[in-house]
């Protein structure tokens, strides 16, 4: 029984792995920056994206709208996630980023200064990193 969950272990992917990796966090912070830490009255948004040789890149969306950050367009190859920030008073994944995340079947990362949550498509939701100085601590 105990190699049985081990090998499902071994099978099922972090999904953490990658979206709580140092680089990842670095594009975190440039967001949250961009974004006016939570200030501004609108939302800033990119693809999280492996590249072939296993580096972690960023396109950032081209507009930034009033309320909410919106994209058009075709998910590039080898995006791993949506990241996008929300005012200091939204910390969490909102319904819409959940069932956004559930309908494109890739997590949706809130990026406030309180920390990273994430919004997976299982339709599950989790702090991928937090409290005070979070960006500090991960971006040493």
């Amino acid at each position: 029984m105990f190699a049985l969950v081990l090998a499902a272990s071994l099978l099922t992917p972090d999904p953490c792995s990658d979206l709580c990796s140092r680089n990842a966090a670095h594009y975190y912070a440039d967001l949250l920056q961009r974004g006016g830490y939570g200030r501004l009255p609108f939302e800033v948004a990119a693809f999280l994206i492996r590249e072939s040789d296993g580096t972690l890149t960023t396109e950032p969306w081209p507009t930034r709208k009033f309320g909410h950050a919106s994209y058009r367009g075709s998910i590039p190859k080898g995006a791993i996630a949506v990241l996008h920030t929300h005012p200091y008073t939204a910390p969490s994944p909102s319904a819409y980023d959940r069932a956004e995340s559930r309908r494109i079947s890739i997590p949706i990362i809130v990026i406030t200064p309180m920390g990273v949550e994430a919004a997976y498509p299982d339709g599950s939701a989790g702090r991928v990193t937090g409290g005070a100085g979070w960006v500090e601590r991960l971006t040493r």
